[in-house]
């Protein structure tokens, strides 16, 4: 896991790879001004750039 530095966003991010199987993710999260905090999931590749977002039920 490393932390993620992305041009013009608030959120802070950190890559996660795993070796087997090998797959790549971001796990993001924000703290809005009243204190909220909202956090992301998403599936990426080796560079981090590609996001698909993960829809937690």
């Amino acid at each position: 896991m490393h932390r993620l530095y992305t041009q013009y966003s608030p959120e802070i991010e950190y890559g996660v790879s795993l070796r087997e199987p090998e797959e790549y993710g971001v796990y993001s999260s924000y703290v809005h001004d009243n204190g909220k905090i909202t956090h992301t999931y998403s599936r990426s590749e080796a560079t981090f750039e590609k996001r698909d977002y993960l829809d937690w039920r």
